[in-house]
């Protein structure tokens, strides 16, 4: 578990669909270190607007776009404590948007993990 220092400003962030390179996050969360705020990441592998960033920058992977289940990304989020959050198969009129959308939804998805006596940040009670 990590050590919360009582000056910390960010005790958690959540990604929503993040327009990130899955390199560029990787290394800022490594610089980050243990210091990190909780994160938590919710991801839509049909964003077509995450898509087209991609085939912009090159085809590099976007963040927000990634199969969580896929390694290398099983293994370090679960290393990094990311709680990860799939939300392709929700209903939506834009991929993009559908955390938004179906917020009661989304929350629905946190409370569950709240009440199976999981922190947010962690996966699978580890």
């Amino acid at each position: 578990m990590r050590a919360k220092r009582s000056n910390d400003k960010l005790k958690t962030v959540m990604l929503v669909a993040p327009d990130v390179d899955v390199d560029v996050f990787q290394t800022q969360l490594r610089k980050m270190g243990p210091a990190s705020p909780q994160l938590a990441l919710f991801v839509s592998r049909d964003d077509k607007a995450l898509s087209m960033s991609e085939f912009i920058s090159g085809g590099v992977p976007r963040l927000g776009e990634i199969d969580p289940e896929q390694e290398p990304y099983r293994s370090e989020f679960q290393r990094a404590r990311i709680d990860v959050f799939d939300v392709t198969t929700m209903k939506s009129t834009s991929a993009h948007s559908k955390v938004f959308e179906n917020a009661s939804s989304v929350a629905a998805m946190i409370r569950e993990r709240f009440g199976a006596g999981q922190q947010v940040t962690y996966r699978d009670g580890q």
